[in-house]
C-alpha cells in the first residue's frame, strides 16, 4: 500500500472514529426518548379502555359499544397521538439539534486536525458558515416531522387491525408497547448515526470552505466501506475519484452521507501542483 492510501485509510479512521463518539453518546437518550413517548401514549390511550372488548370473544360487548357509539376508532387515535406529538416534539427538535450541534463542532475540529494541520486558531460554532448552518436546520422541522410521522404510522397500523379483528384493550396495549421497544432498537440508532455524520461531514465542509477563502485549493473524493453493502450509486462516487471541491458527485450529492446508514465519509486534500 502505498504512503498516500495509508494516509486515506488512517483519515478515515479517525475521522468515522470521531463520528461514531457522537452518535454511542446520544443513542442512550435518542432511546430513552421512545420509552418516554411510550410511556405518555399509553397514558392517554388508557382513557378509551372502556371503548375495547374485554376479550377477543367478546361479540355481544363488541354490538352494544358500537350502539353506544363507544367503539375506539382512527380519530380517537389520531387525537391521542396528536396530544403526544405536540408533547414530544420540542424534546426531539432539543435532542436532535444536539447531536448535529456537537458533530458539527468536532467535524470542524477534525478536519482542521487532519487536512490543513498548520492552519492557526481553533474553530468553533460562531462561525460564520457553522452558524448558517446550524440556523437552516434549527428552522426545517421536516427531519423532525418525518421521525413523528413514521412512529404514528406504525402505531396506526396496529389500531387498524385491533380496530377489525376485536382485540382488547390489554392486547392492544401490549403489541404497540411491544413495537415500541422495537423501534426503539432500530431507529435509535439510525437516527443517532445519521444525524452524527450529516452534521460532522458539514464540519468538515465548512472547514474546508474557509481554508478555501485563504486561497488554498482542495480536491475531495468520496470514500467508501468497500464491502458488499456498499450502495451501485456510492460505489460510482467513489469511481469519481478526486474531483474539484465544488463540483458534486455522480450522484448529484456534494458529500455523504446520501441516506440514513450511509457510511460513507469524505476526504480532503490540497490540490496537487
Amino acid at each position: 500500500m502505498t504512503l498516500e492510501k495509508l494516509r486515506e485509510a488512517n483519515i478515515g479512521t479517525i475521522k468515522l472514529r470521531e463520528q461514531d463518539a457522537v452518535s454511542r453518546k446520544y443513542l442512550p437518550k435518542i432511546k430513552k426518548f421512545f420509552r418516554h413517548q411510550n410511556i405518555l401514549f399509553q397514558r392517554q390511550f388508557k382513557s378509551y379502555k372502556n371503548y375495547f372488548p374485554e376479550n377477543k370473544k367478546q361479540t355481544a360487548f363488541c354490538l352494544k359499544l358500537i350502539e353506544q357509539d363507544r367503539q375506539f376508532t382512527l380519530s380517537d387515535f389520531d387525537r391521542t397521538w396528536k396530544g403526544v406529538e405536540i408533547e414530544t416534539t420540542d424534546q426531539l427538535q432539543v435532542l436532535i439539534y444536539s447531536i448535529e450541534s456537537e458533530a458539527l463542532l468536532k467535524g470542524g475540529q477534525v478536519a482542521q486536525r487532519l487536512f490543513v494541520p498548520e492552519a492557526g486558531g481553533s474553530f468553533d460554532l460562531d462561525n460564520p458558515r457553522a452558524l448558517a448552518w446550524y440556523a437552516q436546520h434549527a428552522t426545517d422541522l421536516s427531519y423532525i416531522g418525518s421521525i413523528q410521522k413514521t412512529t404514528q404510522d406504525r402505531i396506526k397500523t396496529i389500531i387498524l387491525k385491533a380496530i377489525d379483528e376485536g382485540w382488547s384493550y390489554n392486547q392492544t396495549s401490549k403489541i404497540i408497547s411491544e413495537r415500541f421497544k422495537s423501534f426503539t432498537r432500530e431507529r435509535a440508532q439510525l437516527i443517532a448515526t445519521h444525524e452524527a455524520a450529516q452534521a460532522y461531514e458539514a464540519g468538515n465542509r465548512i472547514f474546508i470552505d474557509n481554508m478555501a477563502d485563504t486561497g488554498i485549493v482542495f480536491e475531495k473524493i468520496w470514500q467508501n466501506s468497500r464491502d458488499d453493502k456498499v450502495t451501485p450509486e456510492c460505489r460510482e462516487n467513489t469511481a469519481d475519484g478526486w474531483i474539484p471541491l465544488d463540483q458534486v458527485h455522480t450522484s448529484g450529492d456534494q458529500n455523504p452521507p446520501r441516506f440514513p446508514g450511509c457510511r460513507c465519509y469524505e476526504n480532503y486534500r490540497k490540490k496537487k501542483k
